[in-house]
């Protein structure tokens, strides 16, 4: 048994269901998710039950196996000893090590182990990533609204673009880690697509659309995505895979937008800085064929 501890928004959490699904395949095992995080807070909300997946919610009795929490007294000491003298990928309890791929994750770990990390490389699944994009997709059709755009997307030469400011912006501690895009990302990343692909219709996807109307409403055509449904933000991760070419955010939620994209010859635009502190390896996290601007 894989349990995946998940955590964070649906981007994030489809990196740890990628890993969890990874290795649960390859070790001929279940995968379960525990989703326990998003009961001490209000921002983010399990969000996985919407897409196909291939895993169960975790129970607590399970937990408890796996970590041995309650075992106390001597029998808990010496677990916890032997525990802390194993090499960190051998523990019932794995913990991310570094923000990039460490090939001990998919080498060394169990086929009995919780995971908890962030796993944000595509080396972590890329064997598997036919099985991804067929779990990744949605339960139900979309709903008439974004069914509309699907085939409207469809008959043209489409770029999506997301902005992605959010909690970046208002949040002190996220903005001081992550930042945000500029304006002029953006209009590097249009006019580098717009050079080689003259016929693109741009859609916006964003968290903010008073400001990416403001500061990219002068680029026509360009459509502005608005559409309020309980299940935006995995209809709308949908719409933008449909989509031919992508100028993401320093976000894993258009990361995955991208990465999921159907066009074969797909062409990615991601910034050049992911977090504000550029000692920060983000190696692994773009894709070699992806440009960063």
């Amino acid at each position: 048994m894989i349990i995946i501890g998940l955590m964070g928004g649906l981007g994030n959490q489809m990196f740890q269901y990628a890993l969890g699904r990874r290795l649960a395949y390859e070790r001929r095992t279940s995968l379960k998710l525990d989703i326990s995080w998003f009961q001490t807070q209000q921002l983010r909300s399990y969000q996985l039950d919407k897409l196909k997946i291939s895993a169960t919610i975790v129970s607590p009795d399970d937990i408890e196996k796996m970590k041995r929490a309650k075992w106390a007294g001597l029998k808990g000491r010496v677990y916890q000893a032997i525990q802390r003298r194993l090499p960190y990928y051998r523990r019932r309890v794995v913990a991310e090590q570094v923000p990039f791929f460490d090939f001990h994750i998919v080498k060394r770990v169990s086929r009995y182990a919780y995971l908890m990390g962030y796993w944000q490389s595509e080396k972590y699944f890329t064997p598997i990533a036919s099985l991804l994009r067929e779990d990744l997709k949605l339960r139900e059709p979309l709903s008439p609204d974004y069914r509309a755009l699907e085939e409207k997307i469809s008959k043209v030469k489409s770029v999506s673009l997301h902005v992605r400011r959010g909690d970046y912006v208002d949040n002190p501690h996220t903005n001081h880690v992550h930042g945000f895009c500029t304006p002029a990302y953006y209009d590097k990343a249009i006019t580098y697509l717009r050079d080689r692909f003259p016929s693109i219709i741009i859609f916006v996807f964003s968290d903010d659309m008073p400001w990416a109307r403001q500061n990219l409403g002068n680029y026509s055509p360009i459509e502005f995505v608005e559409i309020k449904n309980i299940n935006r933000d995995q209809e709308e991760l949908m719409l933008m895979s449909l989509c031919d070419h992508h100028i993401i955010a320093n976000s894993s939620y258009s990361w995955w937008g991208a990465w999921l994209g159907v066009n074969s010859e797909k062409t990615v635009i991601a910034p050049q800085k992911w977090f504000n502190d550029a000692t920060r390896n983000t190696k692994d996290l773009i894709p070699d064929t992806w440009i960063r601007m």
